[in-house]
């Protein structure tokens, strides 16, 4: 018996939507990101990104996914909730700006006690 997962990833870029679409082959994958267009193209099955294997997997494939702007909806009984968000270099303080990512990660303990956290976005040693 296969075990099916529900997974949320925050953020609908490059490599939100990659891992999206491959986890969502076998397992119930929802994508929360801030920019309504790109939620709606997702759930149109259109991808936000320039990729024609995402392209062909999104018409082609059965996958079980979803995006949403809600994040009680997103984080609330997700087993997993990766972070695939932006961290931008600071040039003056000539650091990385993890504050996206500490914002998600607040959120999804409030949200969700139980989740394992992923963080996929680029971090400095030791943040965590």
């Amino acid at each position: 018996m296969e075990i099916k997962y529900k997974i949320t990833i925050v953020g609908a870029g490059y490599v939100g939507v990659s891992l999206a679409v491959l986890l969502s082959q076998k397992h119930e994958v929802v994508i929360l990101d801030i920019d309504e267009e790109r939620i709606n193209k997702i759930n149109k099955k259109q991808t936000t990104i320039r990729d024609d294997v995402i392209e062909k997997y999104l018409k082609e494939k059965s996958l079980s996914l979803s995006a949403t702007l809600d994040k009680h909806k997103a984080l609330t009984d997700a087993d997993f909730i990766i972070v695939a968000t932006p961290t931008n270099f600071n040039n003056e303080s000539s650091s990385l700006d993890t504050s996206l990512v500490d914002s998600i990660v607040k959120d999804a303990m409030a949200f969700n006690k139980d989740g394992l956290v992923v963080i996929k976005s680029t971090i400095p040693i030791g943040h965590t």
